[in-house]
């Protein structure tokens, strides 16, 4: 039986973000420029992944085991192609055993993926953090994150496909954006945890 919502390790975070205006042309050419730099990356991706283990990550990974640190990789945003190339969780996960790291997924950059409580069945292993957060339809800017029950993702779906799958690790509220400035993080916080503590009480145990 799962432990109570009480019990569950619920972490909130919060994240500032500053972000510099300019001219359409030079929005223009910056998006221009990370799509290239993006399209490169995902080119490059095979031999990376050897280098990154060899020359990268693996004193970073040996240094995190000896602290007792778990490692993870987040996939992001597709609109975020300017800070990194894995953009779905299936792929996250595949990157991750081949690079023997865990996993961090996020609700928010995956929820409309095809068959996505299959990928999660198949690879809760990997999963070393859940971070949740909700989405409108219809948002086209990033970060633009919600309050969990004030958007549009079925996450009392997804989250039951994950505590199904076996998942037993933590449940991460990633707060950033707009909306969650105007209502103000400490609010919007403990609305978070709220939700998604009831939400958590609602599944089946």
């Amino acid at each position: 039986r799962h432990r109570r919502p009480g019990d569950r390790r619920l972490v909130a975070t919060k994240r500032r973000r500053r972000c510099g205006g300019g001219g359409g042309e030079c929005r223009q050419r910056q998006r221009t420029d990370a799509t290239q730099r993006g399209g490169e990356r995902a080119r490059r991706l095979p031999a990376c992944i050897g280098i990154a283990r060899e020359t990268a990550l693996a004193p970073v990974l040996v240094e995190a085991s000896a602290r007792n640190v778990p490692f993870s990789i987040e996939h992001t945003n597709s609109l975020r192609v300017d800070v990194g190339f894995v953009h779905t969780l299936r792929d996250a996960i595949d990157l991750a055993r081949r690079l023997g790291t865990g996993v961090c997924m996020e609700i928010n950059a995956c929820w409309a993926e095809r068959d996505l409580a299959t990928t999660v069945r198949d690879g809760v292993d990997t999963l070393a953090l859940v971070q949740v957060s909700d989405f409108a339809v219809g948002t086209l800017s990033t970060p633009n994150r919600l309050v969990p029950g004030d958007g549009d993702i079925p996450l009392a779906r997804i989250i039951g496909d994950v505590l199904a799958a076996g998942y037993t690790g933590c449940f991460d509220l990633e707060l950033i954006g707009p909306r969650i400035t105007d209502e103000g993080y400490e609010p919007a916080t403990l609305r978070a945890i709220t939700a998604v503590e009831s939400l958590l009480e609602a599944l089946p145990a």
